[in-house]
């Protein structure tokens, strides 16, 4: 449910933020989520029921819906830059099959005033009406190739700028609705191709594609710089906000301040030098956070371990065809855990050679540092350095200083505050769940008693307790 992803990511971007170095936004997160709905899309979900999330067994690829808006504030630096990402309203990594095709789909469906990048069209199939040429108005991923997307992306960030010029040149007195309603419908067509890029990235991931997206980086964060610092727009927002919002809606208020601020931190008031100086950090930084997100991605997908066919005892049939699967996709004979997060958890699930769960485990939480050639530590090294620099430019003494201003806590010291109270109480309640997994070692399988709960056992037995106790089995 989007409300409980968003508020679980809130908590891991505290974490991030106290830690001054955000970290962990680098590697896989297990919430996604968006901020509230722009009017024009809300009405699409109407009603009690929450938009769907698509659910599977634990050991096959999870489909998720992230959430959709215009103005999701706090995406994270992955593969594209934070700003934009802001902009497309999602979190991009990770973005499941489901949430791409309904953006797509809404993209094409919901109302409000076309903008000019509405009439961008041609011979790339990312560039048509799909509601128009496909089936229900989804994306034609079918047709889809990667070279599409150099040349639609070009398009569609042009197409974005004359909408944003259009903002500026307009001769009326500046209003939420030809400033602020005005920039939430713009680059459209922009948000629909980065829709689609991001799912493929994710799920596809091609060598083919990952040429693109490291080209297409450091041009979307130049991209998200021209937006935020489009000549112009910044002083007509400042306008709406500076001359009361008298008869705006809560809604439209919270639009106003929200974008305000986004201009704010995106660098509007810095001087042009400061500007070019930032539009450059923010370009390296989507560069360097595309390549490790690459790395990550690599160690995933060539990282095999050697599987015989009794090291999957235990494991569901489902799991057994899967790695059997993988060995094929490998080159290779027999049985293979990759580190796909879809093959690994469920083998630490069900696994019953304890050797074998640690083996994956270490590999697993090794990811993008298990080859020389990718060296994500060196990477993180820059990040870090560049990040220090995008907080000095705003005032601030750390990155997480920066970070935490624009949440609730606003200073990294509530941040901890809150995790040490948090932690306390979490170490009671791991005390007792292991305490639990113990005592099943010690009643059913007694030759095992002297035995410690270690990282690769936890999953496992808290499987065999479940099943246990609750007679609930996650294989079936």
């Amino acid at each position: 449910m989007p409300g409980r992803r968003n508020s679980l990511r809130g908590n891991h971007r505290l974490f991030t933020a106290s830690l001054g170095v955000s970290l962990l936004s680098l590697f896989p997160s297990p919430a996604f989520g968006a901020h509230s709905l722009p009017s024009r899309i809300a009405p699409c979900f109407t009603g009690p029921a929450a938009p769907p999330t698509a659910i599977t067994s634990t050991w096959k690829p999870v489909s998720s819906f992230a959430g959709i808006g215009n103005h999701a504030k706090r995406a994270e630096k992955v593969s594209v830059s934070t700003a934009h990402q802001r902009h497309c309203g999602l979190r991009l990594r990770g973005f499941g099959t489901v949430g791409a095709l309904m953006v797509a789909h809404l993209s094409s469906v919901t109302g409000g005033s076309p903008s000019k990048s509405d009439a961008v069209c041609g011979s790339n199939p990312l560039l048509q009406d799909w509601a128009k040429t496909e089936p229900f108005g989804m994306p034609p991923f079918n047709k889809i190739k990667s070279e599409h997307f150099k040349p639609a992306f070009e398009a569609t960030m042009q197409a974005h700028l004359q909408d944003l010029a259009s903002i500026v040149e307009n001769a009326e007195a500046p209003s939420f609705e030809n400033v602020c309603a005005a920039f939430d419908r713009s680059g459209s067509e922009l948000d629909k191709v980065s829709m689609v890029f991001s799912n493929l990235c994710s799920s596809l991931n091609t060598e083919d594609l990952q040429k693109v997206q490291v080209e297409m980086a450091p041009l979307i964060a130049g991209h998200t710089s021209k937006i935020y610092t489009f000549p112009g727009l910044f002083e007509k927002l400042d306008r709406v906000k500076s001359s009361g919002m008298d008869g705006l809606t809560p809604e439209q208020c919270q639009l106003v301040e929200r974008l305000h601020l986004d201009f704010v931190r995106e660098g509007a008031r810095f001087s042009e030098e400061d500007k070019k100086k930032y539009a450059e950090i923010t370009a390296k930084l989507a560069t360097l956070c595309t390549e490790f997100q690459q790395n990550v991605l690599a160690d995933e997908s060539s990282y095999t371990i050697p599987l015989q066919r009794s090291d999957l005892d235990g494991c569901p049939e489902e799991l057994v065809d899967a790695a059997q699967e993988a060995a094929k996709a490998a080159g290779k004979e027999g049985y293979v855990m990759t580190l796909s997060r879809s093959l690994v958890e469920p083998f630490l699930t069900f696994a019953e050679k304890r050797e074998m769960r640690e083996k994956a485990w270490r590999a697993w939480t090794r990811r993008g540092e298990l080859d020389a050639g990718r060296d994500n530590k060196r990477i993180a090294e820059e990040i870090l350095k560049l990040r220090q620099q995008q907080a000095g430019m705003h005032g601030h003494a750390t990155y997480s200083h920066y970070a935490c201003d624009d949440m609730m806590a606003k200073t990294p010291e509530r941040v901890m505050e809150l995790l040490t109270q948090v932690w306390d109480k979490a170490k009671v309640s791991a005390n007792k769940e292991r305490e639990a997994l113990e005592e099943y070692v010690k009643s059913m399988e007694p030759e095992k008693s002297d035995v410690s709960i270690e990282p690769w056992d936890w999953r496992y037995y808290a499987e065999k307790v479940r099943q246990a106790k609750y007679d609930f089995d996650e294989s079936e």
